[in-house]
């Protein structure tokens, strides 16, 4: 199921158009995307809620983390249900 964006990230979005900044995670390039501080994966994110915190990220770091925490998520999964042993 896809992510909504909601309003307090859209306009942060804008933010970041208007005066480009630095990714927060200290990689040295300019941040083009908004990420969620803890990331979305790791809780329950309420739509223009107080949950988390939205930080400037460059798409590199953004994505990254995601698909690091995802995979984490299937190893687990794999894990918690072994295949049969025959």
């Amino acid at each position: 199921m896809p992510m909504r964006i909601d309003r307090n990230q859209r306009v942060a979005r804008r933010l970041l158009r208007i005066e480009p900044q630095m990714c927060w995670r200290g990689c040295g390039r300019v941040a083009t995307t908004v990420g969620h501080n803890p990331p979305r994966a790791l809780h329950d994110h309420t739509p223009n809620g107080e949950c988390c915190i939205l930080m400037p990220e460059c798409a590199r770091c953004n994505y990254g983390e995601g698909t690091r925490i995802a995979r984490i998520k299937k190893r687990a999964r794999a894990n918690a249900n072994p295949s049969r042993q025959w």
